[in-house]
């Protein structure tokens, strides 16, 4: 399967957002119009407005892959650094759960907020070496 469908699959079994980080992996010939604040690595704030309202003005969506474990985080970046896009990578609140792991208590979601903040960690961490900063 061309790595551009597997990701737009991915799109479609996604769930809804639960904490969304934004991770761009620059590939020039792909992407050459994105606004000049956006840099390599997770994007947020000011460049997250202006890359959003690049891709609405330049009619294109940036894939939004919901995480449920470290591997999926890795493909995920791996698929946008061959591809050469900006992609979301989203955590539901089950998804952080299962990061966690399933057997933590997660009564008042504490298993989900952390599963979350791990994931996020775990993107900070390696993004380096997908070539991101």
């Amino acid at each position: 399967m061309h790595l551009r469908s597997l990701l737009m699959h991915f799109i479609y079994i996604c769930c809804s957002p639960f904490i969304i980080i934004i991770i761009y992996l620059i590939l020039k010939q792909a992407f050459a119009k994105l606004p000049a604040s956006v840099k390599p690595g997770v994007v947020t704030g000011p460049a997250l407005v202006d890359l959003l309202d690049a891709a609405k003005e330049q009619g294109y969506a940036i894939p939004g892959v919901n995480i449920v474990g470290t591997n999926s985080i890795n493909a995920c970046m791996e698929a946008a650094a061959s591809y050469g896009g900006p992609i979301m990578v989203t955590f539901s609140k089950g998804g952080g759960q299962f990061i966690a792991g399933k057997s933590v208590n997660n009564d008042a979601d504490q298993a989900s907020i952390a599963g979350t903040i791990a994931g996020a960690k775990h993107v900070h961490e390696v993004a380096a070496l997908y070539g991101v900063p």
